[in-house]
């Protein structure tokens, strides 16, 4: 009994039991002894924190107030204060008794905690057979047991971790001494607010604020689409909590896997996974390194981490080929989505919703020009997310979604679609993709006019049967692999023609602002041309 009786005093806060089959699914009832005690010891938790961050001033108020040589005149003081600190301990103590008998007198707590022990000792790969049952309870996610480890994974190289792709700044040795001053103050800015501002979702008052509604966004899913909660660990041990929406053999769609990473304040609860769940689609829903139930925070090395963790659970454990996968990424989810993209190239496509080619010249824009240089020397340090330099080594097929009204993924915000960041990202693609076109100056300048929709730059009719022609010629005799240098031998007006046809095959407009939800007929395969009917691969 004392060793079942420890187990509820420590065990994690449960919150709900889920609806099952034979069940409807309902809020933890806890008894009036653990509510009030449980309340006392977040409390105290809350009190800690806050005193945390106040550190410096109390510190520095009992120095001031009780210096070593005054001792003697204020030994009744800390007498006093020693008497309080154990009162206060005592206290707490109580609290957690008084919880763990609460919880002991509680017939659903004890068949929970029983069911957690159980599950706790299983080896992780029996652990998954038993999937449901963990998921019939909702719990302190720091409580729940490992499913799926990155070094799991046949293809994980212990000796080669994923990497992030990093700029080129050489350096010579007085550069850097020079530039001291100015690293320091970037790290400074980076730590103290840099981070935040980039992914304030990883900010814990604003999920505090927002936990009622990613509690009731995630009861949706596992009720009402009996989605599958599981925790994963990264290369770097972070804990990643994702959720698993199995759809396949339910629909034409539910075969295709489609991997969502969210924005910067974005949480699967309530995120994107929403669209492909309407359509049909199985979905794998997860949260940023320190968003929801991940741990850690979200800088680059962290985020390839957590979707490389995430790729390898979907094809190792959850059984889906690359070539069944779909990569979905909205705003500053469009760095981890492009890196999935490029390290795992056989997917079926990626697609990117409202986000842009580089952060930095983003960030430029938003915060006023006197920080310019520290903007760029920090996000460029320590928040490279370079979108499009990834998305070149990615040779698969891309849909991008650009929003005609977004106000955040722009330079100007009057001019919303002139200054929109996706359009960049097609003009980068293009650059990469077709050099031969895009070399012409004239046609880099009708996809910019069509872009813009300034008509001035580009012909009011569009042949498209006959630029699909040209580009099955091309392949019939040359084969495809990128990049295509097709536009060598044909006039202006031709490379034009075919450039505004595969830019009309990758970029869609979404007639709206930045956060509404994807309406589910923009989620589609991207278009691929490596499956035109004449297409032969080169090897």
């Amino acid at each position: 009994m004392i060793l079942y009786l420890y187990k509820c005093i420590i065990g994690p806060r449960l919150y709900r039991l889920q609806r099952t089959t034979d069940s409807q699914g309902v809020n933890y009832k806890a008894t009036n002894g653990e509510l009030i005690s449980d309340g006392f010891i977040r409390l105290i938790s809350v009190t800690w924190n806050v005193g945390i961050y106040a550190s410096p001033i109390i510190l520095s108020y009992f120095y001031r107030r009780y210096q070593p040589n005054s001792l003697p005149t204020h030994a009744d003081n800390y007498q006093t204060i020693y008497k309080t600190v154990v009162t206060f301990l005592l206290a707490i103590a109580g609290a957690f008794i008084i919880r763990g008998f609460s919880r002991y007198q509680n017939t659903d707590y004890r068949e929970f905690i029983n069911v957690l022990d159980r599950l706790r000792t299983m080896p992780r790969e029996k652990l998954f057979e038993f999937d449901e049952v963990l998921n019939k309870y909702d719990f302190d996610f720091r409580s729940w047991p490992v499913i799926f480890k990155w070094e799991d994974s046949p293809s994980a190289d212990p000796k080669r971790p994923p990497e992030v792709l990093k700029k080129q700044q050489d350096l010579s040795a007085l550069d850097k001494l020079k530039k001291l001053p100015f690293t320091v103050l970037s790290y400074l800015a980076i730590k103290l607010f840099g981070r935040r501002m980039m992914y304030p979702g990883s900010v814990d008052l604003l999920q505090k604020m927002m936990q009622n509604v990613l509690d009731g966004g995630r009861y949706r899913l596992i009720e009402h689409y009996q989605g599958k909660r599981y925790k994963l660990q990264a290369v770097d041990g972070n804990e990643i909590d994702t959720l698993f929406i199995d759809n396949r053999g339910k629909n034409a769609y539910g075969n295709t896997l489609v991997v969502c990473c969210e924005g910067n304040a974005g949480f699967y609860e309530i995120g994107i996974t929403a669209t492909p769940i309407a359509a049909g689609y199985s979905t794998l829903g997860f949260n940023h390194p320190g968003f929801g139930g991940s741990t850690g925070e979200p800088y680059p090395q962290n985020e390839v981490n957590a979707i490389d963790t995430v790729m390898k659970f979907a094809i190792d454990k959850l059984g889906f080929k690359q070539e069944n996968i779909i990569v979905f990424a909205w705003s500053i989810g469009g760095y981890c989505g492009s890196w999935a993209a490029m390290q795992y190239p056989e997917i079926k496509g990626l697609i990117l919703d409202a986000t842009f080619d580089d952060v930095v010249d983003l960030a430029v824009a938003k915060l006023p020009s006197s920080w310019k240089p520290l903007v760029i020397d920090a996000v460029s340090t320590y928040f490279n997310l370079n979108i499009s330099e990834q998305l070149n080594q990615f040779h698969g097929p891309i849909l991008v979604i650009r929003r005609t009204m977004d106000e955040i993924i722009n330079i100007n915000p009057e001019e919303p679609i002139k200054t929109n960041r996706s359009n960049d990202i097609l003009v980068k693609l293009f650059r990469n993709r077709f050099p031969a076109l895009m070399n012409d100056e004239k046609v880099y300048q009708a996809l910019r006019g069509w872009l813009e929709r300034d008509r001035m730059w580009y012909p009011y009719r569009l042949d498209n049967e006959k630029a699909l022609l040209q580009l099955k010629q091309y392949i019939d005799k040359n084969g495809v692999s990128y990049p295509v240098n097709i536009g060598d031998e044909l006039e202006t007006s031709e490379k034009i023609n075919i450039i505004l046809y595969l830019a009309q095959k990758t970029l869609v407009d979404f007639n709206t602002t930045h956060c509404t939800p994807l309406d589910v007929s923009y989620l589609q395969t991207p278009w691929n041309i490596l499956s035109l009917p004449a297409f032969k691969r080169k090897l």
